[in-house]
Order: C-alpha cells, then sequence, then structure tokens
C-alpha cells in the first residue's frame, strides 16, 4: 500500500453477537462506489464474533482483511 490519493482503505467494525456475514462485505463495496475516483481499494472488516464460512472463503479470493476481537487482543500481546 502506498499514500497515493487514489487508494482508501473501507473497513467496518462490528461489535455484536454475531458473526458479520457477505452481506457486510457487499455493503462496503457500495461504500468504495460512492468515492468513484479510487483505483484501488484496501476491505478491512473487524468483528467481535467472527466471520461466516461464506464470508471467509470470499475473502481469502478477494483479498479483504477479515480481524475478530482476539486477533487484535493477540497483536496487542506481542
Amino acid at each position: 500500500m502506498s499514500a497515493d490519493k487514489n487508494e482508501y482503505i473501507i473497513s467496518s467494525c462490528k461489535y455484536i453477537n454475531k458473526v458479520v456475514g457477505t452481506e457486510e462485505l457487499e455493503l462496503l463495496k457500495k461504500y468504495a462506489q460512492v468515492f468513484a475516483k479510487g483505483t484501488k481499494y484496501y476491505f478491512y472488516m473487524f468483528s467481535k464474533k467472527g466471520f461466516s464460512k461464506d464470508l471467509i472463503q470470499t475473502a481469502e479470493k478477494e483479498n479483504v482483511k477479515l480481524v475478530t476481537l482476539k486477533d487484535l487482543y493477540n497483536f496487542i500481546k506481542n
């Protein structure tokens, strides 16, 4: 990633007691369309309870970063 003015980070943080599904990624993609001037978008999704299997598979294919609350705790510990 660079500091290029045409690159954007789009993220979502869900602190709820259910897993996040593909519908949230689709919503993030719609948000990216609002900018409409970027050449590259980086999608990051944060979730308290984790992610659905469908979203995990989609994220791997589309290079979307999924971060759980546990991941954040582990990052802070190290």
